[in-house]
């Protein structure tokens, strides 16, 4: 089994729903209103660095993580270059040893 983070700038907030939703993905967490810094810059929701981030947690069966990836990466890949959008989208996959 694989844990799945997907963190992005809020705005995206629906269509990763949907993506996921679409997937069939058994269930997710959300957390919403996250601050932090990374490669499209800083965002703390304040006038100098405007904007937030959200993310979203799900366990899945590994065959199932490779075309969630897959699908999240061709998400950000249709958002065009960097200048285009207004944030990121990242993924990172991580092991899960037990789930209870």
């Amino acid at each position: 089994m694989k844990l799945i983070l997907v963190i992005f700038h809020e705005v995206y907030r629906e269509r990763i729903r949907e993506l996921l939703e679409a997937l069939r993905v058994p269930g997710y967490t959300e957390f919403r209103e996250l601050s932090g810094s990374g490669e499209t810059g800083r965002r703390y929701d304040t006038s100098v660095w405007p904007g937030r981030n959200a993310a979203v947690l799900t366990v899945v069966e590994t065959a199932r993580a490779e075309r969630v990836v897959k699908e999240i990466q061709a998400f950000k890949e249709r958002l065009g270059t960097r200048a285009c959008r207004p944030g990121g989208v990242k993924v990172f996959v991580l092991p899960v040893e037990a789930a209870a």
